[in-house]
Order: structure tokens, then C-alpha cells, then sequence
């Protein structure tokens, strides 16, 4: 059989120059949200300096315990003197951290200091009150570094390990560390939908919040199958719904780090009474 010519219609081209579209909603809030996700990982960040080797040392339930101490402390201190000592410490172990844990602990507590100075300029303005923008930021920088610092050196897993050692009924830490390790994969999971429906998407899309709602329905639809394959699969290990755990034992630096807890109470106290 002779070959046939193709139609000429179909032999020429048809140049298409898709309209441009704002996907920004899409980085800023989709793909922001997945991967803020993310930072509920397994594993434990690695001690890559001194002050990091030496709070390693502390349970992590204690330290967690200590960083609320402090920020209770420092939002109800009305004599600034505590707010400025717990800055200078924050501050000076902070400098013995790597440059990559200094820029990612000071970024955000410099933006939350500026924003609340922002938000506090016309109590300053109108109302007389000059010390409100400095008192409020600095508070707010204080905690930032308190807890960001936190954040970078304990992950999920160890704190809620450390729960489970302090006495806590294994159901109820195990149901956490669960929750925890299934919203790091979720959060990696909506990341990968989220790039790929931005790589994806030609021309003007009119329907954004349709898109939107797509990524999180199959974040729903796999959340549903990871929790029936994990109880499937704990059930056929022979699980035996209990957990053992290891208790903690008293060690120098946790014994120094409650030492500073209470001098930071004493203090707190004392620089009270002296108004």
C-alpha cells in the first residue's frame, strides 16, 4: 500500500504563546505551607559546636521546659534589667554557634522585633508612651532567639523520646511520635505536588483555589493511606501496644542547666522586688 500524504493542515505549525499568569499564591502560600511542614523531622541535628555538644547532654523535655520558663519570664518582667541579662547570654551563646544557625536563628527574631516596634509606634506617637516600641521588641527578639534556637538543635523525635523517659504513658508519646514522623513525610509529600503543579501549569489559570484544594485533597487521600498501611503493618510486626523507654539520669550539665533556671527565677524575683 502506498503511503499517504498528511493532510497540509496538519503539517503546519500552530504557534501557541500561553498568557502570563501570577502564580505567587502558589509559592507563597501552598508551597510555603508544605514546606513549613517539613521542619517536624526525625532526625537529630548534628552538635556541631561546643554549645551544641553541651545541650545535648540535657534531656530535651527540660530544655523545652527551660525555654518556657524563660519566655514566661521575660514577657511578665516589668524591670527591664532581666530582659537585657537574658539577651546578653541568648546573644553570647548564639556567637558560638555555626554561621548557618546564627542567620537562621536571627533572620526571623529581627523581623518579629521590627514588626512589633512597627506595631507599637503610635502608642509612642499619640499616647506618650516612648517606651513601648523598644520594651515590646526586645521581648519579642528575646523569645524569638529562645525559641528559634531551640527549634535548631532538638528535633521532634528526641523531645518526644524524652517524654516517654520522663514517665508519660507510652500511648499517648507514641500517638505524637506518629503524628510527628507522618507530618514530615505529608509536608515533603505536599512539596513535591506543589512544585509540580507549578511546573506544570501553562497559561492563565482562573480557578486558583481549585488548584490549590487539589494539592491539599491528595495530601488528605495519602495521609489516609499511610495511617491504614502503618496500622496494617503494626498489627502483622505483632505489636504489642506498649513501648519500653529508658529513664533519665541526673548528669553535670543538667544539673547546671537547672542551676541557671533557678538563678534566672532568683533573678527575676529580685529585680521585681527592687521597683
Amino acid at each position: 500500500m502506498g503511503q499517504r500524504e498528511l493532510p497540509q493542515w496538519l503539517t503546519q505549525s500552530a504557534p501557541y504563546d500561553p498568557p502570563t499568569d501570577r502564580d505567587g499564591y502558589l509559592r507563597r502560600n501552598v508551597l510555603r505551607l508544605a514546606q513549613t511542614l517539613e521542619v517536624f523531622r526525625a532526625e537529630t541535628p548534628a552538635a556541631s559546636s561546643a554549645v551544641d555538644r553541651l545541650l545535648a547532654r540535657v534531656p530535651a523535655p527540660l530544655r523545652l521546659l527551660g525555654v518556657v520558663l524563660l519566655v514566661a519570664l521575660v514577657a511578665a518582667a516589668r524591670n527591664m534589667a532581666l530582659v537585657w541579662l537574658v539577651l546578653a547570654v541568648a546573644l553570647c551563646l548564639l556567637a558560638l554557634r555555626p554561621p548557618q544557625t546564627i542567620r537562621a536563628v536571627l533572620v526571623p527574631a529581627l523581623a518579629v522585633a521590627l514588626l512589633s516596634a512597627l506595631v507599637n509606634l503610635p502608642a509612642a506617637l499619640f499616647l506618650g508612651q516612648t517606651e513601648a516600641p523598644l520594651r515590646v521588641a526586645t521581648k519579642a527578639f528575646v523569645t524569638l532567639l529562645l525559641v528559634c534556637g531551640l527549634s535548631r538543635s532538638v528535633a521532634a523525635e528526641e523531645l518526644l523520646g524524652g517524654f516517654a523517659a520522663l514517665g508519660l504513658p507510652p500511648t499517648f508519646t507514641l500517638t505524637l511520635d506518629l503524628a510527628v514522623r507522618d507530618l514530615a513525610l505529608l509536608g515533603a509529600e505536599a512539596t513535591t505536588l506543589s512544585e509540580a503543579l507549578e511546573l506544570r501549569s501553562v497559561g492563565h489559570n482562573h480557578s486558583k483555589t481549585a488548584s490549590a484544594a487539589g494539592v491539599l485533597g491528595m495530601v488528605f487521600l495519602r495521609a489516609q493511606r499511610h495511617a491504614t498501611a502503618q496500622a496494617e503493618a503494626m498489627v502483622l510486626r505483632g505489636y504489642p501496644g506498649a513501648s519500653g523507654s529508658r529513664r533519665v539520669r541526673p548528669s553535670v550539665a543538667m544539673l547546671l542547666y537547672l542551676l541557671f533556671l533557678a538563678l534566672a527565677v532568683g533573678a527575676f524575683v529580685y529585680l521585681e522586688a527592687a521597683l
